[in-house]
């Protein structure tokens, strides 16, 4: 008689995944990465204890992902553009694919290398959201009034990146997070204000390759110095003269300080669309 699969052996559909990956990660590993990406100390970075998973943050924590550093180059304190991003499109920063978040990163140094203030809406231009099982992504948004292709896209996915997180104090992100429902609804009209038609063009003007986040270089290095990541790309000469870094980093919550409460428009996304639960009922 054959024996019966054990009760732990269960089906995982591909991408809806979150509940299944729990981190390798030792506190060794995250003391580390904490000191070589510069992540403060007071956000207190430590390693999930053993069988936690990202789908279950506690209110004090964000969850951040070990190639989000390493493969992307996101940075403690965060950038500004990506937090105002995250918080138009009401989702969670723990539940970005690295490609997309990748998108928005390499986006935001091409701004800056043509001395262009980059915003969620001149983003949006060129990107939307779009669903990845429990995870989001940002793809490139087509269509009448779109931004052209910048990017030639030549990047493989990463491997093995949903098993290796860490958890930071949930005041490194000052702004409240919706914990955005699988089946909400993503549609995000096209912007018509908050950018200027002059950027568009001036970043429609080139299709540059698509690579991955040079490991020589940190984010500051890269807002410190005008072009030297795209220099990297496009053999460019780097410009000369030094920008202060502040005005492109949101700096956490200081200790003690409340996180803001999620307003009802970022509790909308945190439950299951209207529209998916009537078109189950006519399958069903």
């Amino acid at each position: 008689m054959a024996e019966e699969d054990p009760p732990s052996e269960v089906t995982v559909v591909p991408k809806f995944d979150m509940p299944y990956h729990v981190s390798a990660m030792s506190h060794k590993d995250v003391k580390s990465l904490a000191k070589q990406y510069d992540i403060p100390s007071d956000l207190q970075p430590c390693a999930p204890t053993e069988g936690w998973t990202m789908d279950k943050l506690l209110k004090e924590v964000i969850g951040l992902y070990e190639q989000f550093l390493k493969f992307l180059g996101v940075r403690v304190p965060f950038s500004t553009l990506l937090l105002e991003t995250i918080k138009h499109f009401r989702v969670h920063i723990t539940q970005l694919v690295p490609l997309g978040l990748n998108r928005l990163i390499m986006f935001e140094l091409y701004c800056r290398n043509l001395s262009i203030i980059p915003t969620a809406s001149l983003f949006r231009v060129f990107y939307k959201i779009s669903k990845q099982g429990h995870r989001f992504s940002f793809e490139r948004r087509v269509g009448k009034g779109a931004g052209a292709k910048i990017f030639r896209e030549t990047l493989s996915g990463i491997k093995g990146w949903k098993d290796r997180f860490l958890f930071l104090d949930r005041r490194a992100i000052p702004d409240a997070m919706a914990w955005r429902h699988h089946d909400s609804n993503v549609n995000d009209a096209l912007p018509d204000d908050g950018f200027s038609i002059l950027d568009v063009r001036a970043l429609d003007e080139k299709f540059i390759d698509f690579v991955r986040y040079p490991p020589v270089f940190s984010l500051k290095m890269v807002l410190l110095v005008p072009g030297i990541f795209l220099a990297f790309i496009l053999f460019s000469k780097i410009p000369k003269g030094m920008n202060p870094i502040d005005q492109h980093i949101t700096p956490p919550l200081l200790e003690g300080h409340p996180i803001l409460d999620k307003t009802d428009f970022q509790k909308e996304v945190e439950v299951e669309d209207p529209k998916f639960l009537v078109a189950r009922k006519r399958k069903a």
